[in-house]
Formats: C-alpha cells, structure tokens, sequence
C-alpha cells in the first residue's frame, strides 16, 4: 500500500530544531521524508533522529555532479540512513534539445544506476517540464550538438571539464546552441510516447522515474496517463499542485497549497496507490509559512480514503 511522505523542501524555511521539526511531520501522520540534496548533517546522528520521530528516508535527491564526484559518499549516506533510492532532481533543459544529447545522458545515467544497484540503491529521474516536448531536429544541427554541447556531462571522479580546451568546448556549444534557438524548437508533444522522457526512459533500463506531477500538469499532459505509463518504473511519486495560467513548453505558473490549485491531486494519488508505487512524496515548492505544506499534503492523502500500513497516533 502507497504511504506518505513529506520532500523536506516545503520546511527548509522552518525555524524549529530538526528533532521537533521531524516530530511534528511524523505527528502529522507522515511516514517518511524525502531530501532535497545529499544532507550535510552527520548521517548516523540524522538516523537517529529519524528513527526517534518514527520515519524514513525514502530517498535522497542530487545532481548529477554528485553521482560524478560523490558517488561513493551518497552510497555511504545511503547506508547510513537505511535509504534506497535517490533521484535527479533536476539537469539542464539543454540535454534534452536533440536525439543525440538524451541519448549521450540515457547512457551516462545508466551507468551510474548500474553502480547505485550494486549497492542496492535505486536510482530515479525526477522530471520537470521540458522533458515533455519532442526531441526532433535537422540531422546535421544533432550531429553538430553531439560534438559542441554547451552542458558537458561532468567526467567522473576528481576530473574536472577545466582549462583553454574545455573553455573553448563550452564557448563553441553556447554557439551552437544560440543556433538552434534560431533555426529549430523542440515541437510540443501530443502523446507521452513521443516527448523527451519517454525517448530518455526507452534508452535506459537501470533507471526508474520519480513522476512529479505538478510539472506534468504545467507541461500540459495529464499526470494519471503520464503514471499509468510509467507505472513499471515509479516507486515514488512526487505530487505538488500549481496554479496554471497556461501549460505547455513555455508555461505561465505558480506554485499552490496542495489541493488549492489545477493538479487534480486527488486523481494523481488515486492513480499511485492503484500502481506498484511505494510512496507519494508531497511538497509544496513555496509555502506561505512552514507549518502549511505539513499540514494541507497530509489532509490532501487521508481525504482520498488512503489508508497506513502503520496506523498512526496523533498525541
């Protein structure tokens, strides 16, 4: 059964002490929490603290720098926090411009979730919005772009993309990509098969989707088809709501309290529980005051009849 957990995004605002602040989110009836980046507190001390409040982590969100350079470490953090998954939170919109450049980070993505699985951590993509338009272009300008790319994929381990060549690199593909935007855009996708992320997830087979459903719905696409697509490879579901004024590749949105704006939150959680999905991690990406992303995404999961594996009592 789906449980709840809270992407410790929505509080980073709070001024309260982390071991009450992780009370009140498990006192809300939460049951895990999500990090928004590799946490920088001692990872046995954060443990502890987890375990005392009654959750767990349910993954960690990172960079791709981070699974270049750190590796290691976010496999050690992992461990420490009996945690099994992390997600992408976010990579350059850039990557996902031609066939040639989602196919160089399929490859490069697979191989670093090769390496999280031996270890026995999952590694999930966590999507935004442009991953949602088609990735067709002219076949000389995705030759082009696979030889002068303004957002290298960081080398891995101490090495660095640094000095006159690499400079030189950056400068030649900051070129090219202002032609692109002059002679072709991506063209808006009409059915999940044909965006960006459904060509990056056909060309990977290590790694798995983090489904954030507010950006879906700004992308214009409807999140139950986008889940239902997915629904082999989503163990986590991220769900946030949006004011939408107007979806699409260029869209005009602002964040909304769970439940208070145009993401049909009920269907998408609906949606999640009826798949193999483990978790619904909510946020809320600018709340008015920390206490509201706690309280409106846990009423927002109890109002559609979900029910706890563990029933949780609110002292």
């Amino acid at each position: 059964m789906v449980r709840p957990a809270l992407q410790l995004y929505s509080v980073r605002a709070a001024e309260t002490p982390r071991p009450a602040l992780l009370s009140r989110i498990r006192e809300a009836g939460y049951e895990g929490v999500e990090f928004a980046s590799p946490p920088t507190a001692d990872a046995d001390e954060l443990f502890t603290e987890l375990a005392d409040a009654g959750l767990e982590a349910v993954g960690i969100h990172v960079r791709l720098a981070d699974l270049a350079h750190r590796l290691p470490a976010v496999i050690e953090t992992c461990r420490a926090l009996g945690c099994d998954a992390v997600a992408i939170a976010h990579v350059s919109p850039s990557h996902f411009r031609t066939p040639v450049r989602v196919r160089r980070l399929a490859q490069y993505v697979n191989e670093r979730a090769a390496r999280l699985s031996e270890a026995g951590v999952s590694l999930h993509y966590h999507n935004q919005c442009f991953e949602f338009q088609r990735v067709e272009t002219p076949a000389p300008l995705d030759i082009a772009s696979g030889v002068f790319n303004p957002t290298p994929l960081p080398p891995p381990g101490d090495q660095r993309d640094a000095g006159p060549l690499a400079t030189g690199r950056r400068m030649a593909g900051t070129a090219a990509e202002h032609l692109l935007d002059r002679v072709t855009s991506p063209p808006t996708a009409d059915a999940f098969a044909e965006t960006g992320l459904a060509y990056f997830l056909d060309r990977t087979d290590a790694v798995h989707v983090e489904p954030d459903v507010g950006n879906v719905r700004v992308a214009g696409f409807d999140p139950t088809a986008v889940l239902d697509a997915t629904a082999d490879r989503s163990t986590l579901v991220h769900v946030k709501d949006e004011f939408v004024a107007s979806p699409g590749p260029d869209p005009e949105e602002r964040p909304a309290p769970i439940g208070a704006g145009d993401v049909d939150v009920a269907a998408a959680i609906q949606a999640a529980a009826a798949t193999e999905a483990e978790w619904v991690v909510l946020e809320n990406d600018d709340p008015p005051e920390p206490s509201v992303p706690i309280e409106n995404g846990i009423d927002a999961f109890e109002s559609h009849a979900l029910r706890y594996q563990t029933p949780v009592e609110v002292g």
